[in-house]
């Protein structure tokens, strides 16, 4: 993902969980040392993924055409 999807899914994880995007990010970097992520921010920063990659991949899908309203 690129930076600003990065951001807004560290935003909604903090908002979502009321903990600090610092320390969202904290753990976040510390999490690869460690056995995992407290399961508050694991479970948010799933649904935060998965509605950022949902996101992704409708702008990646070119506009299909409308078939002509019925007569």
């Amino acid at each position: 993902m690129d930076a600003e999807t990065g951001r807004e899914v560290l935003r909604e994880v903090s908002r979502r969980t009321g903990t600090a995007p610092a320390q969202v990010a904290e753990h976040l970097v510390r999490w690869p040392r460690r056995t995992g992520l407290p399961d508050t921010l694991h479970q948010v920063l799933d649904a935060a993924l998965e509605r950022a990659r949902s996101a992704a991949s409708r702008a990646d899908t070119p506009d299909r055409p409308r078939p002509a309203p019925a007569p």
